[in-house]
């Protein structure tokens, strides 16, 4: 019985790296698109939604069939239950991309707003290594490291305020035009909800691993945050 089970819970972790690499994916290239301009590129974005949709779907049924049929208890249970919250966790972060990606197109010239699409790049490159980092402390069992990228969310909220400023002024001096303005404010708020989701999904490693619920600040007051989506 917990040979199968065992079996079972490693198809799930293969399926649930598979949702990773899509969601991950997804918000690289929808950087990429931001950076470049290549409209095809991000609407190539938008299509995957629909990959990650399936891929969430799959492995919620995969879920509820091992619940049912295994009935885990203990450490494959807690790992059960953090798999369920992290796969919609990397959904959403694959929502996040497709709306950068939709922002991106409805971008006009770039080259005026240059040093705010470095900002957007840098906060979307720190917001993908929190959430690889966050899943690889899940599969890994690195509690340790969980915590280390909840504290990387402060680096990511000083950017996007460092961003919020810069856009002001650049409204302020009609660097750039309002809907440009708009597309790159609602670029920022999604990436800053992506660091939210890597934390989100630290937390659920931490459950994992050591039994702890640090969520609404119980567990660790220093670390625990309102889990957002």
């Amino acid at each position: 019985m917990q040979i199968h089970l065992d079996q079972e819970l490693e198809v799930l972790r293969k399926e649930l790296s598979i949702m990773r690499t899509l969601a991950t994916e997804a918000l690289i290239h929808a950087i990429q698109a931001l950076e470049t301009g290549q409209n095809d590129l991000a609407l190539q974005v938008i299509q995957s939604d629909r990959e990650i949709d399936l891929q969430e779907n799959k492995i919620d049924g995969m879920l509820l069939a091992i619940v049912g049929l295994k009935q885990p208890v203990a450490i494959d249970l807690r790992f059960l239950m953090a798999a369920m919250k992290i796969n919609n966790d990397l959904e959403r972060v694959g929502d996040k991309a497709a709306s950068i990606a939709k922002a991106s197109i409805e971008m006009a010239s770039r080259d005026r707003i240059r040093p705010l699409i470095e900002t957007i790049i840098a906060m979307g490159e720190h917001s993908s290594m929190m959430i690889r980092d966050a899943f690889d402390c899940f599969l890994g069992k690195n509690a340790d490291h969980a915590l280390e990228v909840i504290g990387m969310d402060r680096t990511l909220n000083t950017m996007n305020h460092d961003f919020y400023r810069m856009l002001l002024e650049c409204l302020r001096s009609s660097t750039t035009d309002p809907g440009t303005a708009l597309a790159l404010y609602r670029t920022a708020a999604a990436i800053e909800r992506i660091g939210d989701l890597a934390k989100n999904i630290s937390e659920e490693a931490i459950y994992y691993i050591r039994g702890e619920i640090i969520r609404h600040g119980t567990g660790n007051p220093d670390v625990g945050a309102h889990r957002k989506s």
